[in-house]
C-alpha cells in the first residue's frame, strides 16, 4: 500500500484517487499491522482558497514524524488546482 510521506514542496501533486464512503459502524484500523503507515482523517476542500470543506477522509501516512507534524503543517488534499 502506498502511503502519504511529508515533504518540505508547499504542494505536491497525487496520483489520481478514489474516494469511497464507508459505514461509521465499519472500523478502520489507526494502524497497519507489520506497515510503515498509519491512517490519518486529513481534511478534503474544494480547491485551495479552502472556503469549500468537504469532509474528512482516513489516508494511509507515513510513520515517520508525529501525527503533530501532519496538522502543524496544515497539510489537506484538494479536489481542484484552481481557485
Amino acid at each position: 500500500m502506498q502511503c502519504l510521506v511529508l515533504s518540505d514542496e508547499l504542494a505536491i501533486d497525487l496520483p489520481p484517487v478514489t474516494l469511497t464512503w464507508e459505514k461509521k459502524e465499519d472500523p478502520i484500523k489507526k494502524k497497519v499491522e507489520g506497515s510503515n503507515s498509519i491512517f490519518l482523517d486529513l481534511p478534503i476542500y474544494l480547491d485551495k482558497s479552502r472556503n469549500s470543506f468537504i469532509g474528512f477522509w482516513k489516508f494511509p501516512v507515513s510513520k515517520e514524524g508525529s501525527e503533530q507534524n501532519w496538522y502543524q503543517r496544515g497539510v489537506a488534499i484538494f479536489l481542484s488546482k484552481t481557485y
